[in-house]
């Protein structure tokens, strides 16, 4: 969703379009990408609590995860006749190089991959093996580009939203995020916002003159899934406006 921009809906046979029936079967298509094999090679591409049945390589393998309100997955061999096969694992684009730890019962597995490629995983495999995958999920700011006059707040592969309906001041407000050794920093609060899935905590400062210090306000967010989804009316914003100084940004701006 573009920065000032807003969600429409569609109405019956005035404004209806194709994501209203197909966008929902997304949905119902996950348990289909989880795993994937080609030849002697199983991908595991979604972190998703799951089982699955390889009959040909007689495999079973269960995943055992709360991600992504937690940082890792587990695969359980639960049996295995033909042991011989590569265990190729997703490398999300989002974690940073050297951020994510792959350990084979116990022990840290040593791979090559970068993040948006598969760690693959040669190994004589057999039942009761487990592999444990942690992926850093420290909270970050998001940027359009070069452009320091909007950002957005994530956390792993979740973005989130300011709403309405949650605590906070207006969405006009101009609020600058509150840096504490390098990063932003969330905090995870149960909602009493019906329909919101994940609500967190930020801590942000209002963007006024500097002789006015003004003191941090913990300010509520929610993933992006979940803004705008309410019985009432409520209005989000995903791109929350800066100040910049023009120029500072003129002279940090590519030619």
């Amino acid at each position: 969703l573009r920065a000032g921009h807003y969600r429409v809906y569609s109405k019956p046979e005035t404004s209806f379009w194709c994501c209203v029936g197909s966008g929902l079967e997304n949905h119902a298509k996950y348990n289909e990408l989880i795993y994937a094999h080609q030849g002697n090679n199983l991908f595991v591409n979604l972190f998703i609590p799951s089982q699955l049945n390889w009959k040909e390589k007689g495999l079973t393998i269960a995943q055992r995860t709360n991600f992504p309100e937690t940082e890792q997955t587990s695969l359980l061999i639960q049996s295995v006749t033909k042991s011989a096969f590569t265990l190729n694992i997703r490398y999300p684009k989002w974690v940073k190089p050297g951020s994510l730890t792959v350990l084979l019962n116990g022990k840290k597995v040593a791979f090559k991959a970068l993040p948006g490629q598969y760690i693959a995983i040669n190994h004589k495999w057999k039942k009761g093996d487990e592999i444990v995958i942690k992926m850093d999920m420290t909270p970050r700011l998001e940027k359009i580009g070069d452009n320091p006059s909007y950002i957005a707040v994530s956390r792993g592969p979740v973005l989130f939203a300011r709403d309405t309906r949650l605590n906070g001041p207006e969405l006009t407000a101009v609020l600058k995020p509150v840096i504490t050794e390098g990063r932003i920093q969330l905090k995870d609060t149960v909602s009493g916002t019906p329909d919101v899935w994940m609500e967190v905590t930020m801590l942000f400062t209002a963007e006024t003159y500097p002789e006015s210090q003004t003191k941090p306000v913990a300010i509520s967010l929610c993933d992006y899934a979940s803004a705008g989804n309410g019985n009432k009316p409520s209005y989000f914003m995903v791109w929350m406006p800066q100040l910049v100084d023009p120029r500072t940004f003129a002279a940090s701006a590519k030619p």
